[in-house]
C-alpha cells in the first residue's frame, strides 16, 4: 500500500475519532493538521491541537517529526511540518530534553 499526500487526502472526516469513538490514526491527525495550517486560520489548528489533546502528546510529536523527516528537503510539506512543529514546541507543545535535576 501507499499512502496519498496530505494533500490528496479530503475526506471531511479525517483526522476525528470513528463513529464508534474510537481515536483517529495519528498519520490522520498530522495531515489533517497540516490542512489546518495550511488554511491560515491559527485558531482552528490550536482548536484541534487542544480537542486531541496534541499539545503535549509525545507519541504525536515523533509521527510528526518522522513524516518531517521522510519529506522531501526544500518541499512545501517539509516546510508546513517543520512550521507546525515550531508553533507546537512554542505554544505549549512538548517539551524538549528537561536538565537533570539535583536534589541535595
Amino acid at each position: 500500500m501507499r499512502l496519498k499526500t496530505w494533500s490528496q487526502r479530503r475526506a471531511r472526516d479525517l483526522g476525528e475519532p470513528a463513529a464508534d469513538g474510537r481515536p483517529p490514526p495519528q498519520i490522520d491527525c498530522v495531515h489533517r493538521l497540516m490542512r489546518l495550517w495550511k488554511s491560515g486560520e491559527q485558531s482552528r489548528v490550536d482548536a484541534y491541537l487542544e480537542a486531541r489533546g496534541l499539545w503535549r502528546h509525545e507519541i504525536f510529536a515523533r509521527v510528526v517529526q518522522a513524516v518531517t523527516e521522510l519529506a522531501e528537503r526544500g518541499s512545501e510539506e517539509r516546510a508546513t511540518l517543520e512550521s507546525i512543529q515550531t508553533h507546537v514546541r512554542t505554544h505549549g507543545g512538548v517539551p524538549g530534553p528537561q536538565p537533570a535535576r539535583l536534589d541535595y
